[in-house]
């Protein structure tokens, strides 16, 4: 399974970096560069949280969190869904409804780096990219399952030298 993982892997990296050649290629190499990126206070989109299931537990899981918050979520659930749209506001009630929705810092996505119509190999590319996050979490996990049924095992033979080894 982790060898079927690293092969989708490979593809998603592949794909995504087709992607972003094909946009570069479509609006010139000057559009999307290094000189779009903002290198000051950058927040990351998704970031990955490694926890221990069980007390005592020698590998740690992994999952995916969002940006801002403390939960985990997926790729598809962010691109799409439902919408929350804001209450339409009213000449006499527009300060209570201001103060009534709380204000969640809104990240700052990469994409409008590099300007407000963007082509969509480069959305593509993001996707590729997101989604090869998310194998790379499934491959981390995967191997510390492996790592830990290693160690049972390793314990199982010690055990079973030391019974064949007392006549």
């Amino acid at each position: 399974k982790i060898l079927q993982l690293r092969e989708s892997l490979n593809e998603l990296i592949e794909n995504g970096l087709l992607e972003l050649a094909r946009a570069r290629y479509a609006t010139g190499n000057k559009s999307v560069s290094t000189l779009q990126l903002n290198m000051g206070n950058v927040d990351a989109l998704r970031t990955v949280r490694s926890h221990f299931e069980v007390p005592g537990q020698r590998y740690p899981s992994f999952e995916l969190i969002g940006a801002g918050s403390g939960e985990p979520q997926n790729a598809d659930e962010v691109e799409g869904g439902v919408r929350q749209r804001l209450p339409a506001k009213s000449q006499s009630a527009g300060e209570e409804t201001q103060s009534s929705v709380p204000k969640h810092p809104t990240p700052n996505d990469p994409l409008r780096w590099f300007g407000v119509l963007v082509p969509q190999s480069l959305r593509r590319s993001q996707k590729c990219f997101i989604n090869a996050l998310e194998v790379i979490m499934d491959v981390a996990n995967e191997q510390s399952r492996l790592a830990a049924e290693m160690d049972v095992y390793r314990a199982s033979q010690e055990t079973t030298a030391s019974r064949a080894a007392e006549p």
